[in-house]
């Protein structure tokens, strides 16, 4: 299951009591968040979010989807062939957002880069929380380039208007 929105919609807070109630039925539970999850994935999570390299958007796009494949091979996989249940904060979903719309990257390119990082693995549910583009805006670390980017996403709002339930049809 897979928990996607913008900074400041709750992600990590539903994922949480979710995690629980499942674990409190029994359930054997994976937390996982994006990028991260691993210690390379982790390692690119601070390059990302904390790093100061002025990086191009398709090496954005390349350096979140080798964190995904690493986190997809060595995590989510294993988990799901065990019988747990594996729930993720942001997924590829994220990253048609941020570097597709946000970043302005080609989506052919944006869906390409994930099908190869994810192979056939796509979520069983998806949940998207949906706040203001203000109250977004004001749990941004960085507001400025957020903002920007998120002002370009909103812009884009037929990606979030799909229908529901086709999230193999967000990478055709």
């Amino acid at each position: 299951m897979v928990f996607e929105g913008s900074d400041g919609a709750g992600k990590s807070t539903q994922i949480k009591l979710l995690a629980k109630k499942l674990a409190a039925e029994g359930r054997k539970v994976v937390l996982l968040r994006e990028p991260g999850g691993t210690e390379p994935g982790e390692e690119m999570r601070h390059i990302l979010k904390h790093g100061n390299y002025n990086l191009s958007p398709r090496a954005e796009l390349l350096l979140m989807n080798a964190s995904r494949a690493q986190l997809v091979d060595a995590v989510i996989l294993p988990a799901l062939a065990r019988g747990e249940d594996v729930l993720l904060d942001r997924f590829f979903y994220s990253t048609i957002a941020y570097q597709g719309y946000g970043r302005n990257l080609p989506l052919p390119t944006v869906r390409s880069v994930i099908n190869a990082a994810v192979g056939e693995l796509q979520p069983d549910h998806v949940f998207l929380l949906r706040i203001p583009l203000e109250v977004a805006w004001s749990a941004a670390e960085d507001a400025r380039g957020y903002c920007q980017t998120w002002a370009r996403i909103a812009s884009k709002r037929k990606m979030w208007n799909s229908s529901p339930g086709s999230s193999k049809a967000m990478l055709k």
